[in-house]
């Protein structure tokens, strides 16, 4: 279950706009966190378009409609920062069910990839990546 706050996502997100970004993409499983994150930017850059994209990126068909809608609402990928991540509960790692380290690792893991690989082939299109 998604929490009601973000982090590195936010921080990376606020930086952006800090530094003249006017058109961003965010993407997370928690719509409240997307919708925080893009209050935050808007205060420092009002005139900024940002678009927001629920998704699960342990889900590759999840990802590849992310990198869709990006490209449909600006037209192209010009920079990308994959930063999703969850961790294991706190517990010792012998106390970890598989169902939780394949949770994790979809999305640590293979999401990330899911996006990079995606993503960067659209940067492909544009003679980047």
């Amino acid at each position: 279950m998604a929490k009601d706050w973000v982090g590195i996502g936010q921080e990376i997100a606020i930086a952006f706009a800090k530094n003249g970004c006017k058109k961003l993409f965010l993407a997370d499983i928690g719509e409240p966190g997307l919708e925080k994150t893009k209050s935050l930017v808007q205060e420092i850059s009002p005139d900024a378009k940002v678009i927001l994209h629920k998704t699960d990126v342990s889900s590759d068909p999840s990802v590849q409609d992310m990198v869709n809608q990006c490209i449909q609402g600006f037209g192209r990928i010009d920079f990308a920062c994959n930063n999703a991540g969850i961790a294991m509960s706190n517990v010792p790692s012998v106390e970890v069910s598989m169902e939780t380290f394949d949770k994790v690792h979809n999305v640590n893991l293979k999401g990330v990839s899911s996006a990079r690989s995606h993503g960067l082939f659209e940067l492909g299109t544009l003679g980047a990546g």
